[in-house]
């Protein structure tokens, strides 16, 4: 752990999470965006409403089972960061009901929203809030981190449906510099501690620097934070096919491995609730690309967000038994 880690855990001023209007605002045009965006899809493109009713029981239950391993690996992602960053190690099953909790709220409000409710668990983690949220931070970071990796790596699948090349370069272009901007960042900042600018930065954000760049670059980062949410992703790839087979789009893996790290990135864009409607809006693109309807790939994806919100309805127990 570097010397810094070992100093006082930095302070979090908390007054800013109490900017209630902002937030409601914010959250009312994100909602009208989802809601809009689906509307307009429906409208478009239509649903096969038919096969709904023909929904395999057995594909579904499997996807909502991956959904779960998924939280569950996640927690164990969280919990190797909370021992370095915090400097505590809860009781994984205390853990994992918070985690759990925050992807339930992050369903019915903003992302940023759900990992606030990770922050406020802050008694019941035996934690402070700056720790808290450095160690949010961080797991986002690192599933990002760990999906630009992948959408390189999808690039060969993704090129024999894209004729003009185009989808194909900006994702090369995006997850080339994301990643590049992350550990060039890490190089720029070992060079700037050494420097008296490092020594004027307050705290927290010097607090901040040094652990992402441990979450990046040590060991653990390397070999354990990053391919287990690559793991993560790969699972989401399984649970995008089931999905499909569950309302009979026959989608192969290979298609979702190409698509599949666009429509996450798109998913995970914080600027609507739970993804809905930008995903939406990037399966119809992503999968008109190789050969399925418009409005197939809707249903698509609405069936995959729909299995993600069932998933996710276990956390609205923890919510009600780990509320502080």
């Amino acid at each position: 752990m570097p010397e810094e880690a070992a100093t006082r855990r930095p302070l979090f001023n908390t007054a800013n999470l109490n900017r209630a209007p902002a937030r409601l605002g914010l959250s009312a045009v994100k909602l009208l965006l989802s809601g809009g965006l689906i509307g307009y899809l429906v409208n478009r493109h239509g649903v096969h409403y038919d096969r709904f009713e023909g929904i395999d029981p057995v594909f579904s239950t499997i996807t909502i089972a991956i959904v779960v391993l998924q939280i569950a690996l996640n927690t164990v992602r969280w919990r190797l960061i909370l021992r370095h960053v915090a400097d505590t190690a809860p009781p994984y099953r205390r853990l994992f009901g918070v985690y759990y909790a925050s992807i339930f709220l992050s369903q019915i409000l903003p992302s940023i929203g759900g990992d606030l409710v990770r922050v406020l668990y802050g008694r019941t983690l035996g934690s402070t809030p700056g720790p808290l949220t450095i160690s949010v931070i961080l797991d986002r970071g690192l599933a990002l981190t760990a999906l630009l990796f992948i959408a390189l790596l999808s690039l060969p699948f993704l090129n024999p449906f894209d004729q003009g090349n185009m989808v194909v370069r900006s994702v090369g272009l995006v997850a080339s510099g994301g990643l590049v901007t992350a550990y060039g960042g890490c190089l720029a900042m070992r060079a700037m501690r050494v420097s008296r600018l490092w020594t004027r930065l307050p705290e927290w954000p010097r607090y901040l620097v040094i652990s992402g760049i441990w979450a990046l670059t040590s060991r653990t980062g390397m070999f354990r934070l990053i391919p287990l949410s690559a793991i993560v992703h790969l699972l989401s790839f399984v649970a995008i096919l089931l999905a499909a087979r569950t309302v009979h789009v026959p989608l192969t893996f290979f298609v979702v491995l190409a698509i599949g790290p666009v429509l996450l990135l798109a998913h995970i864009l914080p600027i609507s609730i739970g993804g809905w409607g930008v995903r939406e809006a990037a399966a119809v693109a992503l999968l008109g690309m190789t050969g399925i309807d418009a409005t197939s790939a809707l249903l698509v994806s609405i069936m995959f967000g729909v299995l993600l919100v069932l998933a996710a309805l276990p956390g609205a127990v923890f919510w009600l038994i780990l509320r502080e």
